[in-house]
């Protein structure tokens, strides 16, 4: 029984923190066409992305990833990044080693990151997990 519980624990933590393969040929096609879209993740995923990614920063997908500030002012804001990741969310779904703060991560590292959090939170947008910009984009 004890066993059981343990690997039953495992598959759910790897199910947390690795990234999901994309699943076919056309959607690995569609983010190597697709230079800023990551390889890997699935196209619907990413397209909703971006729209977070807007609403959270007010940037273009090539923009506003190293965002510290709340927007339209010089006040340093506790949700940083281009996804505007609180930063004890980032340390609890970050990998070790990796920047301690968002805005210090690359683009690559902060959308690792919001597939972990997009995963934990039951795959979806919203709920505690940028609740407004997902309700703009539709996708909450």
């Amino acid at each position: 029984m004890r066993v059981a519980v343990v690997f039953a624990g495992l598959l759910l933590f790897l199910a947390c923190v690795l990234p999901a393969p994309a699943t076919t040929s056309a959607v690995k096609r569609h983010a190597a066409s697709q230079q800023a879209s990551p390889q890997g993740y699935p196209s619907f995923w990413v397209k909703q992305a971006h729209c977070i990614h807007y609403e959270e920063v007010r940037a273009s997908w090539s923009k506003g990833w190293h965002t510290h500030f709340v927007y339209g002012t010089h006040v340093e804001s506790r949700d940083r990044g281009g996804m505007q990741i609180l930063v004890s969310t980032w340390k609890a779904f970050a990998p070790k080693g990796w920047p301690r703060d968002p805005a210090k991560a690359s683009r690559a590292q902060q959308l690792l990151v919001t597939w972990r959090i997009w995963r934990a939170n039951g795959r979806r947008w919203g709920g505690n997990q940028w609740p407004q910009s997902a309700a703009a984009c539709g996708v909450s």
